[in-house]
């Protein structure tokens, strides 16, 4: 078999590989979103994103109508809610840099 063909039979398993693991992470973290509880968040501050196109949100989250702790959206397309709307929110605590943060994703559809 030439040294080519080789290569070729490699990079391909390579590739198939990759597309395995890319699938599995994004099942996974669809999965864990879906676990996290749900809760009502109101869009109080528009931000813009380090990504071209995206704004960031932050969100107070509501208990029996009042604000219980405040947290930062993952970025969104631009122009999808404004300041004030109620959207269905799952709320994940991140540790970064050994600061805890509250990420909101947004489960509404814009």
């Amino acid at each position: 078999m030439p040294t080519a063909n080789i290569i070729l039979i490699i990079l391909a398993i390579i590739a198939v590989v990759c597309i395995g693991i890319l699938a599995a992470t994004h099942f996974a973290a669809a999965k864990r979103k879906k676990e996290l509880p749900r809760e009502i968040g109101v869009v109080s501050v528009v931000m813009t994103s380090r990504v071209p196109g995206r704004e960031q949100y932050q969100m107070s989250i509501m208990r029996h109508g009042r604000p219980i702790t405040t947290c930062v959206s993952m970025p969104c397309k631009r122009g999808s809610f404004r300041v004030g709307a109620k959207v269905p929110v799952a709320v994940e605590t991140m540790v970064r840099r050994g600061v805890p943060y509250k990420i909101a994703y947004i489960l509404q559809k814009s």
